[in-house]
């Protein structure tokens, strides 16, 4: 037995209860209380430190133990361990990838002593609680990283062992990851599949194959499926519809996401197929429009859903007055917003369509639209009366005169979105952009520009 005695004195200070607390690191002693020689060598190492509290009246002694298992391998591990027994025992199995410990008689804990340098402690080991571990009912390391995966989300050191063991274990341990994950690790996900090898990838999608043919696979699972498999396939295309259908059904918990993707990736195909699932779906998460509004406003489709979103009539009303022809604003047809939305549908992603085009598009699906879009919107054709001179961003404008104002870099492209923020009239209002205040007159169907008075 080894023994190692380390002195070391430190004092920090700090007010409490207005009084000076003084700790003093006094001392830490370790000992080496067991060694296993083979199949792999290892020792247990338990180590006391000392800390003296003090202050005013008062003088506290605290120790505290840690309990090192060290064991010889390239790269060298250290793994920590709870002991509060005073018989620790350690075994190693027969070809060295695992070690048994306890601190007295019950169950055996185990460590996997990784490639990479590092111990992988297990949650239910299974060796049982005989004199002997029962390394037969031990849990392989992919097991127990299956199972640590299926509830923790910071895994990254499982994956990096299980990479550097096997490529295929990565394989199968990434479509786990897959399936419990959350959409927040995405790019750490794809980061790792990107980076395998070409048969590698195809073995992973082979898995995703399998496990979405089968009922009631999770979310996270459709969700990275839906983006890796080829939708083209009809087995793969009426597995996915399959699964977002059931999600949607039974409104299950965080599945928005997967239903989303799922949606947009089989609509590159065929967008009609998918019509009647985004209207449910809008149905059923009225605030995760984007995708369904998309399908609906691209396919045509009548869905009442629709005109549950009201909310977002100003969303509306920008995408409406954004069809810009020769400089002049006018309104966006029916034709335009749905030949839009296909073309987004076509990428499958959302992002490419231009603010208010999916709500406008499913509007128009709907039959006329609303008078209070139309009436909004249509202010973006009013006649703009200005003067040619002097510049609304001159310092020696006048103010609350008529000045120019469609030179000002803001003007053109935020008057649109500002008219509809005014919403529906008759009447007469005013907005402000940059040095300019538009006076819009509904009577008239002006207009009107000046100088703006307040900063």
């Amino acid at each position: 037995m080894s023994m190692r005695r380390l002195w070391s004195t430190g004092i920090a200070g700090f007010g409490l209860a207005a009084s000076l607390l003084v700790t003093t690191a006094c001392c830490e002693e370790s000992e080496t209380v067991l060694v296993v020689e083979s199949p792999v060598y290892a020792e247990w190492t338990r180590t006391e430190s000392t800390t003296l509290l003090s202050g005013g009246k008062f003088s506290l002694w605290s120790t505290h133990t840690n309990h090192t298992i060290y064991i010889s391998r390239s790269p060298p591990i250290g793994a920590s361990v709870d002991c509060s027994g005073p018989n620790p025992e350690l075994v190693g199995d027969p070809i060295g990838d695992r070690l048994a410990y306890r601190c007295e008689a019950g169950e055996w804990q185990m460590l996997h002593l990784g490639v990479t340098g590092k111990a992988f402690p297990v949650e239910k080991p299974g060796l049982g609680s005989d004199k002997t571990p029962n390394w037969a009912a031990g849990e392989s390391f992919e097991q127990s990283a299956r199972e640590f995966i299926e509830i923790r989300n910071d895994c990254e050191e499982w994956l990096d062992e299980a990479k550097a063991r096997d490529l295929m274990l990565f394989a199968r341990l990434l479509v786990a990851w897959a399936e419990s994950t959350s959409t927040q690790f995405e790019e750490s996900w794809d980061k790792r599949f990107d980076g395998l090898p070409g048969l590698v990838q195809q073995e992973v999608r082979s898995m995703f194959r399998a496990r979405i043919l089968q009922p009631n696979a999770s979310p996270m699972l459709v969700y990275f499926a839906a983006k890796r498999l080829p939708v083209d396939d009809t087995e793969i295309f009426s597995a996915l519809l399959d699964r977002a259908n059931e999600m949607v059904a039974k409104k299950q918990e965080n599945s928005e996401a997967a239903v989303s993707v799922a949606m947009l990736s089989l609509a590159t195909k065929r967008p009609e197929d998918v019509s009647e699932l985004a209207c449910r779906a809008l149905e059923a998460w009225p605030a995760v429009w984007r995708a369904p509004l998309l399908v609906i406003g691209g396919t045509k489709t009548q869905c009442a859903a629709v005109t549950a979103l009201a909310k977002d009539d100003e969303l509306v009303c920008k995408a409406m007055s954004s069809c810009a022809s020769d400089g002049a604003f006018r309104l966006c047809s029916a034709e335009e917003a749905s030949t839009e939305v296909r073309a987004a549908l076509a990428n499958s992603t959302a992002k490419d369509a231009r603010p208010g085009l999916p709500q406008l598009a499913a509007w128009y699906a709907q039959g006329p639209l609303p008078e209070r879009l139309t009436h909004a919107a249509s202010r973006a054709s009013y006649r703009i009366i200005e003067p040619n001179s002097p510049s609304c961003g001159d310092q020696d404008a006048s103010l609350d005169q008529p000045c120019k104002c469609s030179e000002q870099a803001s003007f053109q492209s935020r008057l649109p979105e500002a008219l509809c923020y005014l919403g529906p009239g008759p009447s007469k209002k005013e907005l402000a952009i940059g040095p300019c205040v538009v006076r819009v007159d509904d009577g008239t169907k002006r207009l009107i520009v000046v100088r703006r008075t307040e900063p």
